[in-house]
């Protein structure tokens, strides 16, 4: 509960469109957040979260305030201490046994969040850390939209991050790398105002 904001940079790549580019995470309490991915030879999408309010632009476009449907779930996992405080993110949380990743044992984890997305966590058993988790956008959906694994936790002050995230979303797969994790960063003033007359 010391951590008062995080700041996380490093390097993206979608290898089946051979595209490369950089991230920015920028996040504090109560519930915002700025994501910068830069595309090289293609441009800069940012979006953002500030409390009640989610937005996006895409290069060359204008700012857009996000659609109900898209901003609840952003606005949701932009809470900044509910990854903190589980019993506040989810309204229930079902073990349903272990499994083998990567040669690790893992416990399955059925979880609904208090926004009503459905997700399945897997933890080390030995650790305890969050080793990949699968979401539905759609409550009963048979299959899930998006999956992350999370792989590399190093320690930042005494607390530990997963420096490699591989993502599938939406069909397509994606690595992030961070090279740099910075705790309780300086943001410059206005960092997460929304832009213009948004």
């Amino acid at each position: 509960m010391k951590l008062e904001g995080v700041r996380m940079t490093g390097s993206l790549a979608v290898p089946a469109m051979g595209m490369t580019g950089s991230i920015v995470v920028s996040a504090a309490p109560p519930a915002k957040q700025i994501l910068e991915i830069s595309i090289n030879g293609f441009g800069t999408m940012v979006q953002g979260i500030n409390g009640d309010k989610a937005w996006a632009s895409q290069p060359g476009g204008e700012p857009m305030m996000m659609p109900e449907a898209q901003a609840k779930p952003m606005i949701e996992n932009a809470r900044f201490y509910d990854r903190y405080q589980p019993r506040k993110r989810y309204q229930s949380a079902t073990t349903t046994g272990t499994e083998t990743m990567d040669g690790e044992e893992v416990y399955v984890v059925e979880l609904v969040s208090t926004g009503g997305t459905e997700s399945v966590g897997f933890y080390s058993v030995e650790t305890g850390l969050q080793r990949a988790e699968k979401s539905r956008a759609v409550p009963g959906a048979a299959a899930f939209d998006s999956e992350i694994v999370y792989l590399d936790y190093k320690e930042h002050d005494g607390l530990k991050f997963a420096s490699v995230m591989k993502m599938v979303q939406q069909g397509f797969a994606q690595e992030i790398t961070f090279e740099t994790i910075e705790i309780n960063p300086e943001f410059d003033a206005g960092t997460f105002d929304a832009p213009g007359d948004l």
